[in-house]
């Protein structure tokens, strides 16, 4: 196992002004997960060129953060805390299309890299039963033979068992990823089934690679101007002197979870079947459990992100609503939320 170091100028405890941010300083939460019977909450953090994982008392919020470990050279992205040994997985990336799980102590400022390739390992969950068991996602990056990335396969589940060492893939389907492994109270595997969308499945022109820039603009301006007619029911700009005559946004280009769906068409879609609370997630996105016997069930389809609760309650983002599934199968609204992707309970 490789053994990284970590960089000392953030050891210790710190709070947020302690960082000095200035308005122009690019920062973005990775990460979340619970620690110490839910009192706190750790946390994976990117802050410019750095990166950092730090803890903080949810019932003193006076009382400042933890610092866990930082660097300046890797990035720490989605983490799962083992609430029985204390020890921490998380995605890590030190390179621009390789990023591998690592397994810390939270005391301990180092880490261990357990999983290694030309491939994007994240979202590590430990089993709760057995403490020894970690499942993250895991996607192969493709190459042509100059050694440049052409695309990633589809994301599969995979087990690690610290007990024996032994990695099994536990979950993939041909044309769909499967991501987002989360486990009940028995150990159950539940994950998000969705079509694997290829950029080989298509030729792209070079004049597409010229427009690349355009279209990461436009498709956040569509996200914006969803965003806008969901909650006043105006578009964010005229078009033309009659804006009650204009052509309703074309929302093709919006991106949720990694993939471009057309969240308008779809929210139409959903509404048209009948659905009490719906979204704008493709009903092709599954929530899946896989058994212990291996059998597969969908609990149900329309689902961007979601958690099970302590108490095996399953919460989950349709990209409207946050929705509370019982163990009895009834289904309440916990929140209106737009566009929520992660959800941790």
């Amino acid at each position: 196992m490789e053994k990284k170091g970590v960089n000392s100028v953030f050891r210790g405890d710190i709070q947020y002004s302690g960082l000095n941010l200035e308005d122009n300083t690019k920062a973005s939460i990775n990460g979340v997960d619970f620690v110490q019977d839910n009192e706190n909450v750790i946390y994976s953090v990117s802050v410019d060129d750095n990166s950092g994982i730090f803890i903080k008392n949810l019932k003193d919020r006076s009382e400042p953060e933890k610092h866990v470990i930082h660097d300046n050279k890797a990035v720490f992205y989605n983490i799962g805390y083992n609430e029985k040994t204390n020890q921490l997985a998380v995605a890590v990336q030190n390179t621009a299309w390789e990023r591998n799980i690592a397994v810390m102590d939270i005391n301990d400022s180092s880490y261990s890299i357990i999983t290694e390739g030309d491939s994007i390992d994240d979202n590590p969950v430990w089993g709760r039963i057995n403490p020894k068991i970690l499942y993250y996602e895991s996607a192969g990056v493709g190459r042509d033979n100059q050694g440049n990335v052409i695309g990633f396969a589809p994301r599969v589940i995979n087990k690690l068992d610290f007990s024996t060492g032994e990695l099994t893939e536990v979950a993939s389907y041909q044309g769909f990823d499967c991501i987002y492994p989360k486990v009940d109270s028995k150990d159950n595997l539940y994950f998000i089934k969705r079509p694997y969308e290829s950029s080989q499945n298509r030729k792209v022109s070079i004049l597409e690679y010229l427009f690349i820039p355009f279209k990461i603009i436009r498709a956040i301006f569509k996200w914006i101007e969803l965003f806008t007619i969901m909650h006043t029911g105006e578009p964010l700009t005229s078009r033309g002197s009659n804006p009650a005559k204009s052509k309703q946004m074309d929302s093709k280009d919006l991106i949720i979870n990694g993939n471009i769906i057309n969240a308008e068409k779809i929210l139409k879609e959903n509404l048209a079947r009948g659905e009490k609370y719906a979204g704008i997630a493709p009903k092709e996105w599954e929530l899946v459990r896989l058994g212990e016997d291996g059998r597969q069930k969908t609990i149900k389809k329309g689902v961007l992100g979601f958690d099970i609760s302590k108490n095996n309650e399953i919460i989950y983002s349709n990209g409207k609503y946050i929705i509370k599934i019982s163990e009895d199968g009834k289904e309440e609204v916990v929140e209106k939320v737009d566009f929520v992707e992660k959800i941790k309970a």
